[in-house]
């Protein structure tokens, strides 16, 4: 099993879409029926993370935490000490801005280890021409 903790700053707790399963550790934001999903900078399906998944849910409606700002360690990433995260079209923390065109570009957090991040997710993004 992967090494993972957290330190919790901003801790809430939000009902889940139902049918969506959100994975511990993936960002997440609310769609336009305002239920938490799983966030993503894809130019087809853009939704702006508000945080992280502290917990996994379960594919109903189930309420999980959610963090602005935390730190996290998951022995499954493999960032550069010092690299700027990003939100990646799945959801998932990226160390690669998203450079297609219509693609959403949401700074997160910093690493500060290979496996360690800080988040802190911002609530401006720009959106790639």
């Amino acid at each position: 099993m992967a090494k993972q903790w957290q330190v919790d700053i901003n801790t809430r707790p939000f009902d889940s879409a139902s049918g969506v399963t959100i994975t511990k550790f993936l960002l997440v934001g609310i769609n336009s029926s305002s239920e938490l999903v799983i966030a993503s900078s894809d130019s087809g399906d853009q939704i702006d993370a508000i945080g992280v998944a502290l917990e996994a849910n379960n594919k109903l409606a189930t309420r999980i935490g959610v963090a602005k700002q935390t730190v996290v360690q998951n022995s499954v990433w493999s960032f550069t000490p010092g690299d700027v995260i990003y939100l990646g079209s799945d959801g998932a923390p990226t160390s690669t801005a998203p450079s297609g065109a219509g693609t959403l570009v949401q700074v997160i957090g910093k690493a500060e280890t290979a496996t360690r991040v800080r988040f802190d997710v911002q609530d401006d993004y720009t959106t790639n021409s």
